[in-house]
C-alpha cells in the first residue's frame, strides 16, 4: 500500500508536505490510526515486523474481505480493526 494513497493525496503533495515537515489535520489523524493499527497487528506478532505487515495487508474474511488497512480508513472501520485484533489476542475467532 502506498502512504499517498491511504492519505487519499498525490505522492507530490506527500513529497511536498514531507518537505515542509507537517501533514494537515486530517492527513494526521490517518497516519495516526494507521500508526495505532500497525502497532497493535505488530503486538499480536509478538513483534514480528514482517508477519505484521503480511498482516496488515492481505484480505480478511471478517473485514469484508478487505486489508486490515484499508477497512481502517475511517474511524468507524478503525474500531472494527481494534475490535477484530482484540478478538484474535484473545482466542476469540469469528
Amino acid at each position: 500500500m502506498e502512504l499517498a494513497d491511504y492519505l487519499g493525496v498525490t505522492p507530490r503533495t506527500l513529497a511536498r508536505r514531507k518537505k515542509m515537515g507537517s501533514l494537515n489535520q486530517y492527513e494526521s489523524e490517518r497516519i495516526f490510526r494507521l500508526a495505532e493499527i500497525y502497532g497493535a497487528a505488530l503486538h499480536l506478532f509478538d513483534g514480528e515486523n514482517t508477519d505484521a505487515r503480511e498482516c496488515a495487508a492481505f484480505p480478511v474474511r471478517g473485514l469484508n474481505d478487505k486489508s486490515l488497512t484499508d477497512y481502517a480508513r475511517s474511524e468507524f472501520g478503525a474500531r472494527g480493526v481494534r475490535n477484530l485484533i482484540g478478538r484474535l489476542e484473545h482466542g476469540v475467532f469469528s
